[in-house]
């Protein structure tokens, strides 16, 4: 039992004493004779002491960084115009035809539902910031618009 005990704390000490580094977009680090201080934005204070025979870090080091992949979403194909409205705001750019529209406020509230083809009236919404949702036979999209009075 001892020698298992043993050889999984050799083992272990051989991963953590390897050479360590931080991911990060920001921050420094401060050497002197006794100590080194390394740190990140958003991150607590990262020590590391390194004695001959030891290498002790603690924080969020990583010893192999693994690029990942963001892909983004296709740009939104409709354009709403103008932006920001006043009476009558026009949908431009659809393939497939528009089945309805549909206005959120600010918090999510459901306001309106057009079902007209591409224009539509905004006077009566109060001045303020919404979503457009458009809906088409193929997807839908939302559209930030901006009322002003």
């Amino acid at each position: 039992m001892r020698i298992i005990l043993l050889l999984t704390i050799a083992i272990t000490s051989s991963h953590i004493m390897q050479a360590q580094s931080v991911l990060t977009t920001g921050g420094s680090s401060y050497a002197s004779p006794s100590v080194s201080v390394n740190w990140t934005v958003g991150e607590t204070v990262i020590q590391t002491f390194d004695a001959s025979s030891a290498l002790v870090t603690q924080g969020m080091h990583q010893d192999n960084a693994l690029p990942t992949i963001i892909t983004e979403q296709s740009p939104n194909i409709l354009t709403i115009w103008p932006n920001p409205a006043y009476e009558v705001v026009t949908i431009s750019g659809s393939k497939q035809p528009i089945e309805r529209v549909e206005i959120f406020d600010a918090v999510g509230k459901w306001v309106v539902t057009h079902t007209q083809k591409n224009t539509f009236s905004v006077a009566t919404l109060a001045a303020g910031s919404y979503v457009v949702r458009v809906y088409s036979s193929a997807r839908s999209e939302d559209h930030r618009l901006v009322v002003v009075h």
